[in-house]
């Protein structure tokens, strides 16, 4: 219905517009009131309470926004408010909350970390031997430390890198390749490995250990880099890694590689992402699984199906 605009004399004359009428007002109260209740519970009920002395936006005591700030600001406020308590990444769904657990002893000696040593053998040097391999557990207590003479002739002994000399290859106590190889086999024997390049050491000792027991800090993909345009990712060196992860300084120029210090630095390295590292490798044990399983059931329909097959009668 129409307002009616009414003067003194029609007031005076009994002439009252509906809409004007007590009745209709406390009505129009009512349905405002359900209309502003609805409304504040449509931002803030999902929202957390910043704080009991934190007054922002709309009060309902007032039944009113305040001019401290607008619905929006405060909306955004409470947000972000509650996004840096809970520590949540922005895009929580494609970036999951890694979750760190304390660990036991049992599973901290489960963890070893190695470095090696190379001397120069072949023409020009080009080819490495292994003249030392040092092994560390956990805590960086050294678990094996030994030089090992190579089989072929050394033609570059690398001293400023390996810091290995003739004397030392030339020791009674050094070993022979064969026994180095069974003493690092049985110290990494269902263990986990670290390092740094794993693969040069593994092939210098002429030894193999499963991928999912390796953890190499060369091929962790959040440790690597992009050279050129291709999108293709390459290993770093121990030495930036350091530096920019751990804020430490090894390898420095004018000194001999450390194997101890490269293996612990490898170690600490793995430690700084260990939570995300293991989820990583988790779900790729995980997968792998699957993948076999699979390839089992179908060569097992296959030894089913393939006497059928062959039984059938030629038409």
């Amino acid at each position: 219905m129409a307002v009616r605009h009414l003067d003194k004399n029609n007031k005076k004359n009994g002439l009252v517009d509906a809409n004007h009428s007590p009745k209709m007002k406390r009505f129009d109260q009512r349905q405002k009131q359900k209309q502003q209740k609805q409304y504040n519970e449509k931002p803030h009920t999902s929202s957390p309470v910043v704080s009991d002395s934190f007054t922002c936006g709309y009060s309902s005591s007032e039944s009113s926004w305040s001019s401290s700030s607008t619905p929006t600001s405060q909306h955004r406020y409470r947000q972000n408010k509650n996004r840096k308590k809970s520590n949540d990444h922005p895009n929580s769904k494609v970036f999951p909350k890694v979750v760190t657990k304390k660990m036991t002893q049992e599973e901290r000696n489960r963890y070893v970390a190695m470095d090696c040593e190379m001397v120069g053998v072949g023409m020009d040097a080009l080819s490495s031997a292994l003249a030392r391999v040092t092994i560390i557990d956990w805590h960086g207590n050294i678990l094996l430390d030994e030089y090992v003479k190579p089989n072929r002739e050394v033609n570059d002994y690398r001293t400023f890198v390996s810091g290995i000399t003739e004397q030392h290859l030339m020791q009674e106590t050094t070993l022979d390749i064969q026994s180095c190889r069974s003493m690092v086999s049985e110290k990494i024997k269902n263990k986990i490995l670290v390092g740094h390049a794993l693969k040069n050491d593994l092939h210098a000792l002429g030894i193999s250990h499963p991928w999912h027991q390796t953890r190499d800090t060369a091929k962790y993909k959040p440790f690597m880099k992009l050279r050129f345009d291709d999108g293709i990712l390459w290993p770093r060196k121990l030495k930036e890694l350091a530096h920019e992860r751990l804020h430490r300084e090894v390898q420095t120029e004018g000194k001999c590689h450390s194997p101890h210090e490269d293996a612990l630095t490898a170690l600490d390295l793995y430690k700084s992402e260990r939570a995300k590292w293991e989820n990583i490798m988790e779900y790729k044990i995980n997968k792998t699984r699957e993948i076999e399983q699979e390839k089992q059931q179908q060569t097992y329909l296959q030894t089913i199906q393939w006497p059928k097959l062959k039984k059938q009668p030629e038409t």
